[in-house]
């Protein structure tokens, strides 16, 4: 999956890593009740900052309640190669996303997660003295 195939998910990735915040109107059909039941749920509202996201949908979701939402979890997590690559992913972008940077643009955003999950180890003292190093315009 590119990264322009993200763009076209973007809601069902907002559905998937922030259930409690999303707008029940923007979601289909199919899910609003189970979301409404969810943002309404104390118990779980209070687990889900403290466990990790597939964990959340795996033990804290029944399938009785909530049977639409947890099929919904499993295509989103069946997008990724490893359940862990897929945590990961979600971490970050839900880091990434967080209250305080809601004015991201989707540029900046696909930006921000690539470099969150690259696995390049800069070398900041190297980059200093270079920059020092590079005459004053």
């Amino acid at each position: 999956m590119r990264f322009i195939d993200f763009q076209n998910k973007d809601l069902a990735f907002t559905i998937f890593a922030r259930p409690l915040d999303v707008d029940i109107n923007c979601v289909p059909e199919h899910l609003q009740m189970e979301l409404i039941e969810l943002q309404a749920d104390l118990v779980i509202k209070s687990k889900f900052n403290h466990i990790d996201l597939i964990d959340f949908y795996k033990f804290c979701l029944t399938e009785e309640k909530y049977k639409n939402l947890r099929i919904f979890s499993r295509n989103i997590i069946s997008l990724f190669g490893s359940t862990y690559i897929c945590e990961q992913f979600f971490s970050r972008m839900k880091y990434i996303k967080s209250k305080n940077r809601t004015r991201l643009t989707d540029e900046n955003l696909e930006n921000s997660i690539r470099v969150s999950i690259s696995n390049i180890d800069a070398d900041i003292e190297s980059l200093a003295v270079q920059a020092l190093d590079q005459p004053i315009q």
